[in-house]
């Protein structure tokens, strides 16, 4: 059926209207569920606006708990300047390795004048 092309053009066109008919009837399903759901969520809100009021009342007292938390952010900062202590030990280990490097270069000096 490979060289007869034009036979494979006529069933692939078959094919794609049938899946045409198909999805224009999903659509319309999809489209009544949809407008049915947004008349549930219309009905719900209604009923969410009168408890909302008293909710309102309770979020005042929780502003007064975030106040609180800036004050650890304050301590968080401290601990940085304990890392910076921690840096200058280091460069002490590194000024003793140096000393022993000259020491070698000593003897290095004594091998060159005998022959």
């Amino acid at each position: 059926l490979s060289r007869f092309g034009t036979l494979k053009k006529k069933k692939k066109k078959k094919k794609k209207k049938k899946k045409k008919k198909k999805k224009k009837k999903k659509k319309k399903k999809k489209k009544k569920k949809e407008e049915e759901e947004e008349e549930e969520k219309k009905k719900k809100k209604k009923k969410k606006k009168k408890k909302k009021k008293k909710k309102k009342k309770k979020k005042k007292k929780k502003k007064k708990k975030k106040k609180k938390k800036k004050k650890k952010k304050k301590k968080k900062k401290k601990k940085k300047k304990k890392k910076k202590k921690k840096k200058k030990k280091k460069k002490k280990k590194k000024k003793k390795k140096k000393k022993k490097k000259k020491k070698k270069k000593k003897k290095k000096k004594k091998t060159l004048f005998p022959p």
